[in-house]
């Protein structure tokens, strides 16, 4: 049996360019935000981690610079966003990888952008903007953490 491994972030990152994918900064800037990405449901199936009803989107926060820019030649694309191309892949059944960050919220997501702001690396208008992603809508959490879970021990819903 394969170990399962989750790749967030730089995770995602790391893994596609370990597989031979390549990597760079993001072609349309960085986010530090909530966002939606598009799901590509014939593409989750066979090994469904998200269970019976996949989504079309789901809500994810963001906080990243770099992006995947080219999948590794043996993964298989699940999501795409209208900032990147590469939003979530998976390698086989043992690798499932994810832009964006399934164990945060608003809250950190908020902590970051002051921290950012007050370290000088934004803008008050890059603040305000991420911010108000946050004010009617909340990333799909739950929904992430039945995901990564059932990836993790393999449990196809």
């Amino acid at each position: 049996m394969k170990k399962k491994v989750l790749g967030v972030c730089f995770g995602h990152q790391l893994i596609a360019r370990v597989k031979g994918g390549k990597v760079g900064r993001a072609r349309k800037g960085p986010q530090l935000c909530l966002e939606n990405i598009t799901i590509l449901k014939d593409a989750v199936a066979p090994e469904n981690y998200f269970g019976e009803e996949v989504p079309t989107s789901l809500r994810i926060i963001k906080s990243h610079q770099d992006e995947v820019l080219e999948l590794p030649e043996n993964a298989k694309l699940l999501a795409y966003s209208s900032m990147y191309e590469v939003e979530m892949y998976s390698i086989e059944d043992n690798f499932l990888c994810i832009q964006g960050h399934p164990e945060y919220n608003g809250d950190i997501l908020i902590d970051i952008l002051d921290r950012v702001l007050a370290g000088g690396h934004i803008t008050e208008d890059f603040v305000t903007t991420s911010k108000a992603t946050l004010e009617k809508n909340e990333a799909d959490r739950k929904f992430w953490q039945k995901t990564c879970k059932n990836f993790l021990k393999g449990q196809a819903s």
